[in-house]
């Protein structure tokens, strides 16, 4: 493994904040698109009902909730 030359204030830094806020931008896109998918299939002129498909995003979605 290759070691750089980094100074300690830069391995002392946290990525933490980052990666929470890439993480919070990915759940925040599935509960959109979640929702939308069940909002439209949800309306009065949509005659179709929901199909496998889309109980498992419904099922994928809470579960990416419940990891974090």
């Amino acid at each position: 493994m290759a070691t750089g030359n980094h100074s300690p204030e830069y391995l002392a830094e946290s990525k933490l904040p980052l990666s929470n806020a890439f993480s919070l931008i990915a759940m925040v896109l599935e509960i959109i698109s979640t929702g939308s998918r069940l909002w439209i299939k949800g309306r009065p002129s949509s005659q179709r009902r929901l199909a496998f498909d889309d109980y498992f995003i419904i099922w994928a979605t809470v579960l990416a909730m419940d990891v974090t």
